[in-house]
């Protein structure tokens, strides 16, 4: 009797406890509680929230954000009961973009930094803002005018290749694209050349490297269990990341090694070693080289890898557009080398390259931590929520573009563009933690993509834009490759 009274006093004092505690925590979170109720979106459970839409493939995740066409420009998303704020009215992502309170990165990038270092990534702006600052001169109009050459070289050198695979569809494109880019980063952001063969197929190239980094970066994220550090370290996934990491490092450290041998005579002036070098804002004892470069070079090869095979995909859908940037390329340039001044003449090809990044956004996220309330409207974002902000969104989102699936190019001309939101296209987003290098990328882009229709035919298996499925990567994914083959023009 004795011990069944001590069990009922023991569980009184912890529901007592328990309500205590619960009280407590509604009543000092009342306000947030109350201005979280009142955001739109979908049913939540209590404790789990909205986490158990995360229970599946994660090709079968952009489902997710079709859910969220039926809100009102921004809805509420609870992992547990933490706050995520999708966001997709332009006037919204407008504000969110460039606030102060709305400036910071959330700490889950902590996971991205423990890994690839403090860089650009890094959630603090006070860490990012002297490095943007640092490197900004090497995306300069001056500077990208001094890569034109090295992109036409590298494009020439590519197309090549491709010339060499005609007719073969069993490659892996994605992989002969990062090399590519691994090829102009190197050259035009680090100011060194190393050598690659974009026709080799060591598994562990730099590469490789790259791409499978984002990868399991990813992975980590939407996997639960690999959130506890205890099983992160113990998992196959942090052995394999912590190799390519290595192998990452190993590619960087030669660099620099090779570059003190050079003993200052460098033959690009415009590289990221000189830029942080001369720097005087910047400080090497709270980020070293390597954390600068790993990130920038990593996100240069990834972004514009994918965003070229969609480019591609998308010429090989609609043949007759594809021969009308054929003969605007012939017509510009001839067989000649593309100059600095013909790169304004290619106007259909700009926008291309443009309507491709709207129908498939590189940057599948961004997101943004509230450091006190934010006013929408009539919506109040509690302190310490997650802005999110998935651009696909928005760019196929009925409300802002007419038939959105629909590939027009025409979308991009100079009066289409006038009469629409800037923030209602956001590739690369905005703000003052944009993508840098989103002009070096784009120029980069423009020249290998008239230099390979120019010389060849790209065909694709793919029937339709709605057929091409993407993953829900930290940069976008073909989960079902390119299914691209390339034809050699007569």
């Amino acid at each position: 009797m004795e011990h069944f009274d001590l069990q009922k006093v023991l569980f009184s004092i912890f529901f007592v406890t328990l309500l205590t505690w619960c009280v407590n925590y509604l009543w000092w979170n009342r306000r947030s509680i109350i201005c979280t109720w009142r955001i739109p979106g979908p049913p939540t459970f209590p404790i789990i929230g909205n986490s158990y839409k995360f229970f599946r493939r994660d090709v079968e995740l952009f489902d997710i954000l079709i859910e969220y066409f039926q809100y009102p420009g921004i809805g509420k998303f609870l992992f547990g009961n933490k706050l995520w704020c999708l966001i997709f009215e332009p006037r919204y992502i407008q504000k969110v973009l460039n606030s102060s309170i709305t400036i910071d990165k959330p700490k889950d990038y902590d996971r991205v930094t423990e890994l690839i270092g403090e860089g650009l990534l890094s959630s603090s702006y006070e860490i990012s803002q002297p490095i943007r600052k640092a490197v900004a001169p090497m995306f300069s109009e001056k500077a990208l005018m001094t890569y034109v050459p090295i992109f036409n070289q590298s494009s020439a050198l590519f197309a090549n290749i491709l010339k060499q695979l005609a007719g073969q569809k069993s490659i892996h494109w994605e992989t002969i694209t990062a090399k590519y880019f691994v090829d102009t980063s190197c050259k035009t952001l680090l100011g060194f050349n190393v050598p690659i063969n974009l026709n080799e197929s060591n598994k562990y190239d730099l590469a490789y490297c790259i791409r499978r980094v984002i990868d399991l970066l990813t992975y980590r994220y939407v996997s639960i269990w690999l959130n506890v550090r205890f099983l992160w370290n113990l998992s196959k996934t942090k052995k394999e990341i912590d190799k390519c990491l290595e192998i990452f490092e190993n590619h960087v450290q030669q660099i620099l090694k090779k570059r003190i041998e050079k003993n200052g005579q460098d033959k690009f002036e415009n590289d990221l070693f000189r830029y942080i070098d001369t720097n005087p804002g910047f400080s090497k004892a709270e980020v070293s080289d390597i954390d600068v470069i790993k990130p920038l070079l990593a996100l240069s090869v990834e972004v514009s890898s994918i965003t070229l095979c969609t480019v591609l995909i998308t010429l090989a859908l609609y043949p007759d557009i594809q021969q009308q940037v054929h003969q605007e390329v012939v017509d510009v340039v001839g067989q000649q080398q593309i100059k600095i001044s013909d790169l304004p003449r290619l106007e259909l090809t700009d926008r291309v390259i443009k309507e491709t990044m709207r129908l498939f956004p590189p940057f599948t996220i961004y997101a943004r931590e509230t450091t006190a309330e934010l006013h929408l409207d009539q919506y109040i974002i509690p302190a310490d929520s997650t802005m999110v902000i998935f651009p696909e969104l928005v760019h196929r989102n009925p409300k802002y573009w007419k038939d959105p699936l629909q590939f027009d190019p025409n979308r991009f001309l100079p009066e289409a563009v006038a009469q629409r939101n800037p923030y209602a296209y956001i590739p690369f987003s905005h703000g003052a933690r944009n993508c840098l290098g989103w002009e070096h990328s784009l120029v980069n882009l423009k020249i290998v993509t008239a230099t390979v229709i120019r010389d060849l035919k790209v065909f694709t298996d793919y029937k339709s834009i709605e057929e091409i499925k993407r993953n829900f990567k930290l940069i976008l994914k073909l989960p079902e490759g390119c299914k691209l083959w390339f034809e050699i023009r007569k």
